[in-house]
């Protein structure tokens, strides 16, 4: 029996492989649950509020340096490879504090490490993950402004032609009505990654089957996930009006709170 006791380097993977295979049957949960989950990641928070912190204040200083290299890689023309790496990386780093919040679970503790875990192991997998959500957003949009483009065509000279429109404003409006539908078509892919990097960490799915799960969940839990939308947007609220300060705590919950749908929605009964 001494052979099969795992080594003090490794108790912490034993336990999370065991557990995450039964994490695998999706179930429906209550509409209040929403908020439950952003309860629960409110109390993991508070289990390691300084790491937390420190890994904010570092994706909010990742996230300035990205749009200042935005910026830069529009002028020169390499934006397109900068938001496929800006996805793929996103993907990872998700996945690596989904383990993070999984050893906090376990009540180990949470290290700053946790945030690059995901390079390490199941890398490929959140690679596939970003780069698919990439990939269908992109699409979406394309398809989306291709067909307004189409049918909207030549509207504007006769609108100018008969002189009550500003063309100028008109374009404007449609632009950005434009933009609203195609952001709203964007939802499903939304659905499909919110909790794909979790599955594919915790889960041990691959990209596709992740993503394919995560719509599924999101879709048959659809009134919690409403709530909980509808409540992160009033937290990323907040914490804009306090100039993003409260978003160093605001931010970690959120972050964990995919972590702790994820353990509700595919916890067993």
């Amino acid at each position: 029996m001494s052979d099969l006791t795992p080594s003090p380097a490794m108790r912490h993977k034993v336990p999370r492989s065991s557990r995450n295979h039964s994490l695998t049957q999706l179930r429906s949960v209550a509409a209040v649950n929403g908020i439950k989950w952003i309860i629960d990641a409110f109390e993991l928070f508070t289990r390691s509020a300084g790491t937390w912190i420190l890994i904010a204040l570092f994706l909010g200083f990742m996230f300035y340096a990205w749009i200042l290299l935005t910026f830069f890689s529009m002028l020169l023309g390499l934006s397109t490879p900068l938001s496929i790496a800006g996805s793929i990386i996103t993907s990872i780093l998700i996945g690596g504090l989904m383990l993070g919040c999984n050893t906090q679970r376990q009540d180990h503790a949470l290290t700053f490490s946790h945030l690059f875990a995901g390079f390490d192991r199941h890398g490929g997998a959140l690679s596939a993950v970003g780069l698919f959500y990439w990939l269908g957003t992109v699409a979406i949009f394309l398809t989306v402004f291709s067909i307004v483009i189409q049918t909207g065509h030549g509207q504007v000279p006769a609108l100018a032609a008969g002189g009550d429109v500003n063309p100028l404003a008109h374009m404007q409006t449609e632009f950005l009505s434009t933009l609203l539908l195609a952001l709203a078509a964007t939802i499903p892919m939304l659905m499909a990654a919110c909790l794909a990097p979790a599955l594919v960490v915790l889960g041990h799915r691959t990209a596709f089957q992740a993503m394919g799960l995560s719509f599924k969940a999101c879709l048959v839990n659809i009134l919690p996930i409403l709530l909980w939308a509808v409540v992160t947007l009033v937290l990323l609220l907040i914490g804009l009006m306090t100039l993003g300060i409260a978003l160093i705590v605001i931010g970690p919950v959120l972050l964990i709170s995919m972590f702790t749908a994820y353990q509700d929605i595919f916890s067993s009964p």
